[in-house]
């Protein structure tokens, strides 16, 4: 838990979300073991990106990235590491 109620609330609702994923025997593509979603390397970064596009927790995963303002990793189809270049979105 956070000191912040709202990002309380979206944490609670991606980890549900999650949980039932789990329970269907189905996993994220964030969950692939590869670690691109929190790569130091923007290029491996840009590579995770376009897989979000079919992730069914596409929005929860957005909306958790905006409220706990994370400030580096790809949440939600958005790189959220601060770089020289515009951020990429799926």
């Amino acid at each position: 838990m956070t000191t912040d109620p709202a990002a309380d609330v979206a944490l609670h609702a991606l980890s549900a979300a999650l949980l039932s994923l789990t329970y269907r025997e189905q996993v994220p593509p964030c969950a692939d073991g590869s670690n691109a979603w929190t790569s130091d390397d923007h290029q491996i970064r840009a590579v995770a990106i376009p897989l979000c596009t079919s992730c069914s927790l596409l929005d929860l995963c957005a909306q958790y990235g905006d409220e706990i303002k994370a400030s580096a990793a790809v949440y939600g189809g958005t790189d959220r590491t601060p770089t020289t270049r515009k951020a990429r979105t799926a």
